[in-house]
């Protein structure tokens, strides 16, 4: 393994092969993804919310957007990705501390502005949670077992949560040492829930999705270290990814593990788009629309109170056919998408870029 210090491009040595192959510091195709993963589990989430108590809406339909939940994994393939990517082919060596305290800046404040919204939108409509101060106290730390109590889609925070500091604590060793070990880790955790399914563990430590975060943190180090592999084989990894989603679908992704139904195809379209963007062959449109992707984490958290604000409007009377609701949903799924960049450039950013400075003076 080529030592650390030929991925870092203020190095002695060469910069790394992924800036040379044309992946820079910033992957474009990264952000477009995130958007089209954001968008879909919008257009799941919306189409059920639209569709709810609709006793004769057609289970085809429904079944269609259902493929929307897919976007999730999309997401832990990409988190593992960045994480690895990010940390390892930018300037310094990699701080555990300094690590933990970027991402805790990037997820919880917004997460927090999020919940206040969510339970005022509650308190205002009389539909208030009922939960206890200490699922309130869980549901804020993102601790286990919590994190939906309040936003239903922040229960995969809790899994990036861990995840950050499973990768804090085992990069202290090394970048190589390191994603070897965190792999030994997450693969003994997802086979015990099958040797041992007796032993009393928290769902969060034996999900297979551990394993699509860990793939996604091999990517990341396969397009530092090689990517001229992926800009060659970018064509078989996008066609193989989109054939998995198609394969999923007609065979019934409900009946089959998540993981095959669309954690590898998530991995393979991931692959594909960044050798894609290596060899240089990435649409221009594509790179056009990638700063959707900055809003794709406010999009995320918020969409599911966006639903439900505009469903106190006249969209709601599309409800009275499929075709309706189909209509609804596609109508409330743009306005959602139209304001999550506005809210990234208004709040999110301005946000972040005050606590970064505060902790830079402290």
């Amino acid at each position: 393994m080529p030592a650390r210090s030929a991925y870092l491009p203020g190095a002695a040595v060469a910069p790394p092969p992924a800036m040379a192959a044309g992946l820079g510091r910033n992957v474009v195709s990264i952000q477009f993804l995130r958007f089209v993963a954001a968008i879909a589990v919008v257009l799941f989430h919306t189409h059920q919310i639209v569709s709810r108590g609709v006793a004769d809406h057609p289970q085809a339909i429904a079944y269609l957007f259902g493929l929307g939940a897919a976007g999730v994994h999309i997401f832990f393939c990409i988190s593992g990705f960045v994480m690895v990517y990010t940390s390892f082919c930018h300037d310094g060596p990699f701080r555990p501390g300094d690590f933990l305290l970027k991402r805790g800046l990037r997820i919880y404040p917004i997460y927090w502005l999020c919940m206040a919204a969510y339970v005022l939108f509650h308190v205002a409509t009389r539909s208030t949670y009922r939960v206890t101060p200490g699922e309130v106290i869980g549901a804020i730390a993102l601790w286990p077992g919590y994190g939906a109590v309040i936003i239903g889609p922040a229960w995969t925070l809790v899994f990036e949560v861990y995840f950050y500091l499973c990768f804090s604590a085992f990069m202290i060793t090394g970048f190589g040492r390191g994603l070897t070990l965190m792999t030994a880790f997450f693969l003994a955790s997802v086979l015990l829930k099958v040797v041992a399914p007796a032993v009393p563990l928290d769902p969060l430590l034996t999900d297979s999705l551990l394993l699509e975060f860990v793939a996604g943190a091999w990517l990341g180090r396969f397009a530092i270290t090689r990517p001229q592999v992926l800009a060659a084989l970018w064509p078989i990894a996008l066609l193989l990814g989109v054939a998995g989603f198609v394969a999923g679908y007609v065979l019934g992704y409900d009946r089959l593990p998540s993981a095959l139904a669309w954690g590898i195809p998530s991995l393979l379209l991931l692959a594909g788009t960044i050798g894609m963007e290596a060899a240089g062959r990435l649409p221009h449109r594509v790179a056009a629309f990638a700063f959707l992707g900055d809003g794709s984490y406010f999009l995320y958290l918020s969409h599911i109170l966006l639903v439900d604000m505009l469903m106190l409007t006249p969209l709601a009377w599309l409800r009275g056919s499929p075709a309706g609701i189909v209509l609804a949903t596609a109508i409330i799924t743009t306005l959602i998408a139209a304001l999550s960049v506005p809210a990234f450039t208004w709040l999110e950013r301005p946000l972040l870029r005050h606590l970064r400075r505060l902790t830079r003076r402290r």
